[in-house]
């Protein structure tokens, strides 16, 4: 598929439950395995991809997939969260050919790739200050990384 720009820019709230989510997306119940392989089919026609130099599809954005999983421990009600990611690679724009609106997706995906990096840095790191905040995709993944923002 070709390279189209966002109808509207993902935006992010701060929800009691969930922690940090995107604004307008649905939660879907589902209850088997194909249930949840049909929504990641889903998902994967949404994907957008460009062909650059070095890669004939370059996927154009991170995608994150969260299961929310019900059960019963000791008779007692658990959520466990379940949180899948595929992660653009970064891209050497220079190299890669890229212009245009490829070339601005190449920069903010380089840009979260490196903050998500810093976040895994100091988190080992047991820094006081873990840069969340300083893209979506690691708000996004704050929980998951095992802090809040």
């Amino acid at each position: 598929k070709k390279s189209t720009s966002s109808k509207s820019p993902l935006t992010l709230v701060d929800d009691d439950l969930r922690g940090c989510v995107c604004k307008n997306l649905r939660e879907i119940p589902v209850e088997s395995v194909e249930q949840v392989m049909g929504l990641l089919h889903q998902g994967e026609k949404r994907a957008r991809y460009s062909e650059t130099k070095m890669n004939k599809l370059s996927n154009r954005a991170h995608r994150i997939f969260t299961l929310l999983v019900d059960f019963k421990r000791y008779d007692k009600p658990v959520t466990a969260t379940l949180t899948f990611v595929d992660l653009a690679g970064s891209e050497d724009i220079s190299k890669s050919g890229a212009t245009g609106l490829t070339a601005r997706e190449a920069s903010h995906i380089n840009k979260s790739l490196l903050t998500l990096g810093r976040v895994i840095n100091a988190l080992a790191s047991n820094d006081r200050h873990i840069p969340y905040r300083d893209s979506k995709l690691t708000r996004l993944l704050s929980e998951a990384l095992g802090g809040v923002c």
